[in-house]
C-alpha cells in the first residue's frame, strides 16, 4: 500500500493534483482510474476521438497521448529520485510534445492501448519501490518531489483530464 503523502513538499500546482484524489492507496487508485478511463473512452471512434471542443484545444487523441507522455516523464522522475539521483531533472514542454505527438495519424484504439500498457508499467514500477525510497527528495525543473508525490500527481492528473473530457468533449457529468 502506498499511502497519500503526509507532507506535500512540492509546488501548489502539483499539490492541486494530489488533492484531487480520494483514494487511500496509490496502486489501487491507479488501477481503478485506468479501468474507468478505458471504460469511458473504449467505444469512441477515430472520428470522435479526433474532436476538439474549440479551436486551439487538444483533441481527445491528444489528451490521451498527453496522459501517456506525462506518465512516462513522471515515472522516469520517480525512478530517478528513488534510485538516488540528486541532479535537477529537466522539465518538459507539454504543448511541444502535443504538437509532435502524431496522434492525428494513429488509430485511437492504439493510443488507448499504449496508455493502458504504460499505466500497467507505472503500477509495477511503484509496486517495486521499497517504502524507504518513496520519500526520497529530488527535484525536476526546480520543483521538489518525492516518488510518492509523483505517483499521486499522476493519479490526480489523469482524474483532471478525464473530468475535462467528460465536461467539454462528451458532455457527461
Amino acid at each position: 500500500m502506498i499511502r497519500r503523502p503526509d507532507n506535500l513538499i512540492t509546488s501548489d500546482y502539483f499539490a492541486g493534483y494530489v488533492n484531487r484524489t480520494q483514494e487511500e492507496d496509490l496502486l489501487k487508485g491507479l488501477e481503478k482510474s485506468l479501468d474507468c478511463t478505458l471504460c469511458l473512452l473504449n467505444g469512441l471512434s477515430d472520428s470522435e476521438a479526433g474532436y476538439s471542443y474549440s479551436e486551439g484545444k487538444w483533441t481527445i487523441k491528444q489528451v490521451v497521448q498527453h496522459l501517456t507522455d506525462t506518465e512516462r516523464v513522471f515515472t522516469y522522475r520517480a525512478l530517478s529520485i528513488a534510485r538516488g539521483d540528486r541532479q535537477n531533472l529537466c522539465g518538459f514542454d507539454e504543448d511541444g510534445f502535443a504538437e509532435n505527438d502524431c496522434s492525428s495519424n494513429r488509430n485511437f484504439s492504439d493510443i488507448l492501448k499504449e496508455f493502458e500498457v504504460v499505466r500497467k508499467s507505472t503500477i509495477l514500477l511503484f509496486d517495486s519501490f521499497s517504502s524507504d525510497v518513496l520519500d526520497n527528495i529530488g527535484a525536476a525543473n526546480g520543483v521538489n518531489f518525492t516518488p510518492r508525490i509523483l505517483g499521486w500527481v499522476l493519479l490526480g492528473h489523469e482524474l483532471h483530464h478525464v473530468g475535462v473530457i467528460k465536461e467539454r468533449y462528451l458532455l457527461q457529468d
